[in-house]
Parts: structure tokens; C-alpha cells; sequence
């Protein structure tokens, strides 16, 4: 699976290509798109392929007309991508163009026409005016548009390397950690303070219940905020919110009930010489697949011992979503906020040798 993306109000030229059946609920939708960067492309592309699935669907009814089929809805279904690849990518004066296959659950896009359906008279998609819901999430989407895992996770060397010029070895040790101070100052109390100004609004709880006419739907996902001392924060709101945690954080496996924000993290140890020439580039992978974001489903993704508190009821409709000042791989239930690990390199004489430092970055892999 490939992460979700964040979505930039960047033009983009579309092309269509064939959609196919993949299995019974899902279509894999070919675009190609363009934008500034590669990820307004991505997005464009996710968009894209959504409208398109949306118009495969309802193609032979009568309910979606002109503008009914309009961002409004694609906001709601964003969400239904649950993977995609890049086929082809390239460049010119004006940005990227990707070529992308983008997996669509075509139940998840049933189902938020389903929850638009039973909250009207008559008609289908009827356009509603609904400018506190649509601003909410806007103001969601805004805060992420600065937000990055790696600002959050701090990496260093924990001891000066040896070489063990008999074996052969350069030894090395790294220790990852997750910046709490930071957490805390630059993510949970500005994103608390944003969910707290978005659902303070008395007339976005009045266009909450006119949307959405069955309660579960109101409350349909829940969040919690990992504070000081242990104590949560709780949220809970319509799907479509999640839906943009999910986009714009970019998490993996949400249909499916857990949650899951990277492949990967690498370390890269550059070897240096007494000059400051890198000698040799060495990377290495952690197995880590969350970074501050977590399903609280333990079944699927054993979480963190605190974690223990909350109820779980989340579902593949139904999701919970915590934030915590942790990272780890949920499928081996190792959760740290620090953590060190020794490297032995098997390296030629004449390279260890010449080492005289050695430095280590982090790139996290989606």
C-alpha cells in the first residue's frame, strides 16, 4: 500500500486512461496528471481517479448531473483510494507529470453516497450548503500542510565509531528518538487548539445533524490526543474528517481497520575522511511502520501499553485514530521513544582506514 497525500489547490491536466476490476470492490483507475511538485500531481491524480470511479458507478442513473458530480462529493470520497503506483514520471518547464494507478474501494464511495442519501427529502446528491463543515476541514487540511514526521524524530551517533581493522569491521551505534518537547509544542497542542476552534462552531453541530441523519454517522470516527501525564484528549465527528487525517498524514491500511504511516525509516551513515570527503554512503532500514499515529484495533496492530485505556470499538467504517508521542513497528509490538542501534559494517582495510568520522541521517520511507 501506498500512503495518501496531501491535497494542494494546484491546477492539473488530466488524461484519462482505462479503468479495470481489480476484485469485487475495488478498480484500479489510470490517470495522468500534472502539477507543481510531485505530490500536487499525486493529488491530482487521486482526485481524478475518483471522479472517474464515481461517474462508473452512478453512470447509468439519472441522480448525478452536472455540477452535482462536483468536488464536494470527491471531498467525501477521497478517502476510497487505498493504493497507488507511479507508472511513468516526468518533468518540463510547468512541473511534474505522473502517470498513476490508483486503487479505489468502490463500497467506501457507495457508502458515502449511502450516508449523503438518507440525510435528504428527495433527490440524491442534492447540493446543501454547508459552509462550517467544508471550513473544517479546510482548517484540517491547513494544518498539515506544514506537518512532517521527521521533524518529530531526532537521530545521532550515541558513541564516536571503532574499527576493528582484524575483522574488518566499522562498529557504530545510533540512537533514534522522538523530540517530545516538539511533539507537544508543534503538534498535539496546536492540532488540539484547531479541533477545538472547528468543533466550537455552534452551526457546524447544526449542519453536522442536518447532513448526516443517523447518529452513528455524526460520530462515526474518533481521535485521541496523547497529552501530558498520560490523559487523552477525545474527538469524535463525521467520517469525512477522518478522511482528511488520513489523506493529508498520509496513512496506509485504513480500510482495513489499523493504521500504518510508513514502510520503513533508513538510516544513512556517510563514512567521511580527515577532509570531510564522504568515502562511502551506507544505508540501513529500521523496521518501523507508525510515527505518532496509531490504531487503537490491538488485534491487528498491538499498540502501546497505554493505549489500553480507550475502548476499542474502530472498524473498517468506523475508525479510531491516536496520536502519541511514540514510534515503532505495530506489527511486532515494539513501541519506543528512544531507542540505540549497533551496526557492525564489514568494509575493505584501505576504507577503514581512512575513516576518520562517521555522520547518519534519517529518511522515512511511504
Amino acid at each position: 500500500m501506498r500512503a495518501f497525500l496531501r491535497t494542494l489547490g494546484v491546477a492539473a491536466l488530466l488524461i484519462f486512461l482505462p479503468a479495470y476490476a481489480l476484485a469485487s470492490e475495488l478498480l484500479e483507475v489510470t490517470v495522468r496528471a500534472r502539477g507543481a511538485d510531485k505530490e500536487s500531481a499525486l493529488s491530482a491524480a487521486v482526485d481524478e481517479a475518483i471522479r472517474r470511479t464515481l461517474g462508473s458507478i452512478f453512470s447509468e442513473r439519472s441522480q448525478l448531473e452536472g455540477d452535482e458530480l462536483d468536488e464536494r462529493f470527491v471531498q467525501y470520497s477521497r478517502g476510497a483510494a487505498t493504493n497507488f503506483r507511479i507508472l511513468e514520471s516526468s518533468t518540463d518547464g510547468s512541473g511534474v507529470i505522473l502517470t498513476v494507478a490508483v486503487t479505489v474501494d468502490s463500497s467506501q464511495i457507495k457508502e458515502n453516497a449511502r450516508v449523503l442519501k438518507d440525510g435528504k427529502s428527495d433527490g440524491f446528491i442534492e447540493r446543501r450548503k454547508t459552509p462550517q463543515l467544508e471550513t473544517g476541514q479546510k482548517k484540517l487540511s491547513a494544518f498539515f500542510r506544514k506537518f512532517r514526521y521527521e521533524n518529530f524524530l531526532d537521530v545521532e551517533l550515541a558513541q564516536k565509531q571503532t574499527v576493528d581493522l582484524r575483522k574488518g569491521f566499522l562498529n557504530v551505534t545510533a540512537t533514534l528518538g522522538l523530540n517530545r518537547k516538539r511533539y507537544a509544542s508543534e503538534f498535539a497542542a496546536p492540532l488540539a487548539k484547531t479541533l477545538d476552534e472547528i468543533f466550537a462552531t455552534p452551526t457546524l453541530r447544526a449542519e453536522i445533524e442536518e447532513e448526516y441523519a443517523k447518529p452513528d454517522d455524526r460520530f462515526a470516527s474518533s481521535f485521541y490526543i496523547l497529552g501530558e501525564n498520560f490523559s487523552f484528549r477525545g474527538y469524535s465527528f463525521p467520517r469525512a474528517f477522518f478522511d482528511v487525517f488520513e489523506r493529508e498524514a498520509r496513512f496506509w491500511d485504513a480500510k482495513r481497520g489499523e493504521i500504518q504511516t510508513h514502510e520503513r525509516i533508513w538510516l544513512h551513515f556517510s563514512l567521511l575522511d580527515t577532509k570531510g570527503t564522504e568515502i562511502e554512503r551506507l544505508p540501513v532500514h529500521l523496521n518501523v511502520s507508525n510515527v505518532l499515529f496509531f490504531s487503537e484495533n490491538r488485534k491487528e496492530s498491538a499498540n502501546p501499553w497505554f493505549f489500553m485505556g480507550i475502548e476499542e470499538t474502530g472498524t473498517k467504517n468506523n475508525p479510531t485514530l491516536i496520536a502519541a508521542p511514540v514510534f515503532g513497528s505495530a506489527f511486532e509490538n515494539s513501541f519506543f521513544d528512544r531507542a540505540s542501534v549497533s551496526f557492525a559494517f564489514v568494509l575493505p582495510e584501505d576504507v577503514l582506514k581512512r575513516v576518520a568520522t562517521v555522520k547518519v541521517a534519517l529518511e522515512l520511507e511511504r
